[in-house]
């Protein structure tokens, strides 16, 4: 397999998601078929659809909402941790410690509910838009 366009930078799976949705879409417009990649980029998509994001409408305005507060709060997270907070969105206090590296010695636990709680606002604030931008607009 050759590379077509090289690019380095860290991606969320939501994010991956996206690209290969938009290449899909161009794919059928075209008609051009590549068996390798649309193989591979089928499995990707199959793999992320699976995802938590999908079923919670999930948007590039919750990642950014999520990545401010976090950034105001100044936890000092390495970018790889953030980007894998963001990518599992993680609901139960294990999951804390298996995404940060040496979470028990760096935080207190007042710090991990912290940033529990900014995941877990930034999901809220956008249901509660989603809901009320729900009805008949006049």
């Amino acid at each position: 397999m050759k590379v077509l366009k090289s690019f380095e930078a860290s991606l969320t799976n939501y994010e991956v998601y996206n690209i290969l949705q938009d290449r899909r879409r161009d794919r059928t417009v075209s008609n051009v078929t590549q068996s390798e990649s649309s193989w591979m980029n089928h499995k990707v998509q199959k793999l992320l659809s699976n995802s938590y994001f999908l079923d919670r409408k999930f948007s590039d305005q919750i990642v950014q909402n999520a990545l401010i507060e976090m950034k105001k709060e100044d936890f000092r997270l390495t970018s790889n941790e953030i980007l894998q907070l963001v990518n599992h969105w993680p609901t139960a206090l294990v999951d804390y410690h298996l995404l940060i590296d040496d979470c028990a010695n760096r935080f207190q636990q007042d710090d991990i509910d912290r940033i529990s709680s900014i995941l877990r606002q930034a999901l809220e604030d956008f249901d509660e838009k989603d809901q009320t931008s729900g009805g008949i607009s006049l």
